[in-house]
């Protein structure tokens, strides 16, 4: 919101957008709504001022027959789908976008004529012009900042790996990208041309779950396949010593990986990961039904089960 030290709440199901006023929970918007099924979560940040009105923007990564990237002034939510190349192909979907060094940043992208004709490029970080990253074509000039074949518009990396970009998060003044079994980090160049380049922190431990990197002051802390990792944008290191098999008992179906969700609560000094939990290889959970609880205070980690 436009007031200092305000903000709102915005809850999603899987169709609609919620907000909590003075009579409960109300439809936020009304008149918008989302097909994503019930683990593709929402990713949101907040970018960038249209007269005065701060923007927010989200996207839920539901595919090709899904929901484009949407932004709103808290008036209206407009679908966002920019122009990338003289072709006309444009930038219809993303997994995670965040701003950085003055630039609107995608990662993971589906790229097209259109959503449904789009490709995926799991490797691909696209970044906008500095500054506003709202297209205007009916400027004069016309105003294209996602543009990547005119020089000091937009432009894009891909990561030289097999693997998808799974999350992303700030350290210090750097970007880590976790990918399914590695991690990487976005370094800031300072060249209008090239004003990133990609390397690599560790070529063995990565994060499966989007939703699991939680933000800490000096590391970003996210899910695997091998444990809880740990990447200050030097190194990256597993934490979950002690509990080593953990992660082994998370349900991979039902897309489990994407339904695992953390959070820090920096009152308590601790972090939260709910996640579902297949003791037994007959067990059917879908939805999250364990606890990790991590105390960084005193580096311990301990998991609860919801099961009642």
């Amino acid at each position: 919101l436009n007031a200092i030290n305000n903000e709102r709440l915005v809850a999603f199901d899987t169709t609609y957008a919620y907000i909590y006023g003075a009579t409960g929970w109300q439809e936020f918007i009304p008149g918008t709504t989302w097909t994503g099924n019930d683990s593709d979560f929402f990713w949101s940040t907040n970018y960038w001022n249209v007269n005065n009105n701060k923007l927010f923007w989200v996207t839920n990564f539901s595919g090709t027959s899904g929901d484009p990237i949407r932004y709103t002034n808290a008036t209206t939510w407009t679908d966002f789908a920019p122009t990338i190349n003289a072709a006309g192909d444009v930038l219809a979907q993303c997994l995670c976008i965040l701003p950085f060094r003055g630039r609107l940043v995608v990662f993971n992208t589906f790229e097209g004529a259109n959503l449904i004709n789009s490709v995926q490029y799991p490797q691909r970080i696209r970044w906008a012009s500095i500054g506003n990253p709202i297209p205007n074509p009916a400027a004069v000039p016309p105003f294209e900042p996602w543009l990547d074949d005119v020089r000091g518009k937009g432009g894009f990396l891909d990561i030289p790996t097999s693997e998808n970009i799974i999350s992303v998060g700030f350290v210090r003044d750097n970007l880590v990208i976790y990918c399914e079994r590695s991690t990487w980090q976005l370094r800031y160049t300072g060249k209008a041309i090239a004003p990133f380049q990609i390397e690599k922190v560790n070529t063995e431990l990565g994060a499966e779950s989007t939703f699991s990197a939680v933000q800490f002051d000096t590391s970003l802390v996210g899910i695997g396949d091998k444990g809880v990792v740990e990447c200050d944008s030097y190194k990256s290191e597993r934490i979950d010593i002690k509990i080593p098999d953990l992660v082994y008992s998370f349900n991979n179906d039902a897309n489990g990986p994407k339904r695992v969700h953390g959070i820090r609560d920096i009152q308590q000094k601790l972090a939260y990961w709910t996640y579902p939990y297949k003791p037994v290889e007959e067990a059917t959970d879908i939805y999250p039904n364990r606890r990790l609880v991590y105390n960084y205070e005193n580096d311990y980690l301990n998991p609860f089960d919801d099961y009642q």
